[in-house]
């Protein structure tokens, strides 16, 4: 989904433009699933993919899987 292009509505809704970090929606309403699929997919990218250790969701983590996905 990273290396969709920038006006592909499912990056619009998942990530901030130009970038790999995920869009805050702030809180859910009652009822309504959680987004944990983003981490994960990224936390498998980070730790089996790209040999690092331990995913932390920072700005420097996402950056490389973000660099990761265009060089591919």
């Amino acid at each position: 989904m990273l290396r969709a292009p920038e006006d592909d509505p499912l990056r619009q809704v998942s990530f901030e433009p130009n970038s790999g970090n995920r869009v805050d929606y702030g809180k859910l309403r009652c009822g309504r699933p959680k987004q944990n699929w983003r981490h994960f997919a990224k936390k498998t990218a980070y730790e089996m993919h790209l040999n690092g250790s331990n995913y932390l969701e920072s700005v420097e983590h996402d950056f490389r899987i973000y660099n990761a996905a265009l060089n591919r």
